[in-house]
């Protein structure tokens, strides 16, 4: 008896579509599509655009997993940020994905509001086999740091002037620091307090570090240092001031390490009575967007946020496609806002 043979000549719509019957629609090579959707950058523009209209046509989902494991790459980045209600973190995130899309990658995120959540989500995303990781800051557990040095995974730190890894995106937060607060002694604010955490963050601490310089060398007092404890949400603020009244020195102006305890300090001025910036000047840092919806606009810093994310996904893809990057750090500078809290 022969065996029967069939010949499919259904409709690709109707049927799964393949590989082959988007390379017939678009008139190219199925290599082509293959690169359209693994490898976006080695494909002309307007030849993805035919790519992508014959896909959307026949309903087409490339098997990413199967391209993976060919190309011993997963084009997966996994981002690790401690809140999502940070707006800085969502702007990196925006970053991310911005150039994940335009070139063939997915975005994974973990939320870790600790470092020891922080090692976990790691680890997850070393099980999925991640092309790179962005991590927020250099702050993190020696056992995370000895397990992305011996998987030898691509790995940014993000608001980091240096790598502790192997690659960094940020700018510098002394001159963040040592900017603010100039801005503060310029405008004629002599007694400056700098408002911190009880948390010693690298990136806290070198914001105050500049703070510090530059109140030397005008010749001001810079050792009116708070150190708020608990996490850095607007109840700060409260706290902030109470420390600042158990100090009895006077103060002019604030220079808070965060927007988020800016707006909470302005919060507790307005309960108090105290007029800003009459009273009690007030900045703050990451230019978040309660910062300029106050009645009085807090002064800021923005970090670039965006910008931040977009550099850090650059620097993971040149790392895995190239195996060596032009630069391990990427400087995207600041912008000094200034409204009307001083």
């Amino acid at each position: 008896m022969k065996a029967a043979v069939s010949t499919d000549t259904s409709d690709p719509i109707q049927r799964s579509a393949t590989m082959q019957d988007v390379a017939r629609l678009a008139g190219v090579s199925p290599m082509t599509v293959s690169n359209a959707f693994r490898n976006p950058e080695k494909v002309s523009p307007a030849t993805r655009e035919k790519i992508a209209a014959a896909a959307k046509m026949l309903r087409y989902i490339p098997n990413m997993v199967a391209g993976s494991l060919a190309s011993g790459r997963s084009r997966l980045i996994g981002a690790i940020v401690p809140s999502l209600a940070n707006s800085s973190f969502s702007g990196l995130l925006r970053g991310l994905s911005e150039y994940a899309d335009r070139h063939g990658y997915e975005l994974l995120v973990s939320v870790a509001g600790s470092p020891e959540r922080e090692l976990v989500a790691i680890r997850t995303f070393m099980g999925r086999r991640a092309d790179g990781i962005v991590l927020i800051g250099t702050d993190r557990l020696p056992a995370a740091r000895r397990m992305l040095q011996e998987a030898g995974v691509a790995v940014v730190e993000a608001w980091a002037e240096r790598a502790m890894v192997d690659m960094s995106v940020g700018c510098s937060d002394f001159e963040v620091g040592a900017a603010m607060t100039r801005a503060l002694v310029e405008r004629g604010y002599r007694n400056i307090a700098f408002i911190g955490s009880e948390e010693k963050l690298a990136r806290f601490e070198a914001r105050k570090a500049g703070f510090r310089s530059v109140l030397a060398e005008a010749g001001l007092p810079s050792d009116l240092l708070v150190n708020v404890p608990g996490s850095l949400d607007m109840s700060c603020g409260v706290r902030a001031l109470e420390q600042m009244d158990q100090m009895g020195r006077p103060v002019d102006a604030v220079f808070c390490v965060t927007d988020v305890v800016g707006v909470g300090v302005i919060f507790e001025c307005m309960r108090r009575g105290w007029a800003v910036p009459e009273r009690l000047a007030v900045a703050g840092y990451g230019n978040y967007e309660v910062a300029a919806q106050l009645p009085t606009g807090l002064s800021t810093i923005d970090s670039r946020s965006r910008d931040i994310g977009y550099a850090a996904a650059a620097l993971i893809a040149e790392k895995v496609e190239k195996g060596v990057v032009s630069a391990t750090h990427v400087d995207v500078g600041f912008d000094l806002i200034l409204r009307n809290s001083f």
